[in-house]
């Protein structure tokens, strides 16, 4: 504190600077206390917003953690439903691996089965042929002997019916065979037909002078014989009840511009 000399050389404090002094003093306490006080809670302060940044960057950290944890999850996830698409995938390859192996062996019975099939129609087919060589070779032998015969009983010329024919078994299941020579001599000669035309066939009218009824049949020939076929079975052999041993005849019929057929006999039971 700073004093005053007065007149005698002494010193004493002023009143007012004594105040102010005091002021100062005061003051400067009073300053030091609330910058300590104002320090002290700016360092609470700044020591909470320090915590609560800790705070919520460990939050953030947690969530980020728990976020990537999610991810991993739901990638899992992907991944097992991928691995089951997968396998559902394997699972029909095998299944249409397995229908196609069956129908590979479905095919290979159904060739297997037309080879088969194609076996038994060429052997069908080959005993067909043999039984047609034999049946052409019977027809022959009978044709003829049905020739010689038919010619002996057409010698008189009193008698109309130039074609006489007794009937065998295959003259009952499918065509009227006859024969050759007398196709030729009276058959040929009225028909006016060529050879191709013979061949390829065509139709001429039978007249049952019996039934006094008009019918219909296709001649043509076949393998150097002379047949009468289609209505043949209907017509004559089933309407008129032929049998085997019965005696037919045909002629020339120039006014009907046909052929007149009859039943000459049969045989007596």
């Amino acid at each position: 504190m700073r004093t005053i000399r007065d007149a005698k050389g002494t010193f004493f404090f002023h009143p007012w600077l004594f105040s102010c002094y005091s002021f100062i003093s005061l003051f400067t306490l009073i300053t030091s206390s609330s910058f300590d006080v104002w320090n002290v809670h700016f360092l609470s302060k700044n020591k909470k917003v320090i915590q609560f940044g800790v705070i919520g960057r460990e939050r953030e950290q947690q969530n980020l953690l728990v976020g990537r944890q999610s991810v991993l999850m739901e990638q899992q996830n992907i991944l097992m439903a991928q691995q089951n698409i997968l396998t559902e995938q394997q699972n029909v390859l095998m299944a249409q691996q397995s229908i196609l192996m069956g129908q590979q062996k479905i095919l290979t019975e159904q060739q297997n089965a037309l080879v088969a099939q194609q076996k038994i129609h060429t052997e069908q087919q080959n005993v067909a042929d043999e039984q047609q060589k034999v049946e052409e070779h019977t027809e022959q032998q009978n044709s003829s002997s049905a020739d010689h015969h038919a010619m002996e009983q057409s010698s008189s010329e009193e008698d109309p019916w130039k074609i006489k024919k007794v009937l065998q078994d295959f003259d009952l299941t499918l065509r009227l065979l006859v024969a050759p020579s007398l196709a030729r001599n009276f058959m040929l000669p009225v028909l006016n037909a060529t050879d191709y035309e013979i061949e390829k066939g065509f139709d001429v009218e039978i007249w049952d002078v019996d039934t006094h009824t008009k019918h219909s049949l296709f001649f043509t020939k076949k393998s150097h014989a002379y047949i009468l076929v289609d209505n043949w079975i209907n017509d004559f052999v089933h309407r008129r009840a032929l049998h085997r041993g019965d005696e037919i005849g045909l002629c020339w019929d120039p006014t009907r511009k046909c052929f007149n057929f009859s039943v000459l006999r049969r045989p007596q039971t």
